[in-house]
């Protein structure tokens, strides 16, 4: 999936950035994957630069994310998916 940026905001009263991506889905849908998370540069950043960085550390979130989600599923035992049609 090639995802493209929506959204990249950052709001200085709660140091909070929002990041919103979205690609087309296998069956004609939207896939929409945000990311919210605390940011506090180091060094005084003008807007441009403070979206440079939310951009960058948000996709660095969202490859930790897929990882361990790869690894979770590796670890866990195969289960029996429930039956939701028994009354």
């Amino acid at each position: 999936m090639a995802f493209r940026l929506v959204h990249a905001k950052f709001d200085e009263r709660t140091l909070r950035a929002y990041v919103e991506f979205r690609d087309k889905d296998h069956d004609g849908g939207e896939v929409v994957v945000t990311t919210i998370f605390s940011f506090r540069p180091l060094n005084p950043l003008n807007h441009k630069q403070v979206k440079e960085e939310i951009i960058r550390n948000a996709r660095h979130l969202l490859r930790g994310a897929a990882t361990f989600g790869r690894s979770v599923m590796e670890i866990r035992p195969k289960q029996k998916a429930p039956d939701f049609d028994r009354g």
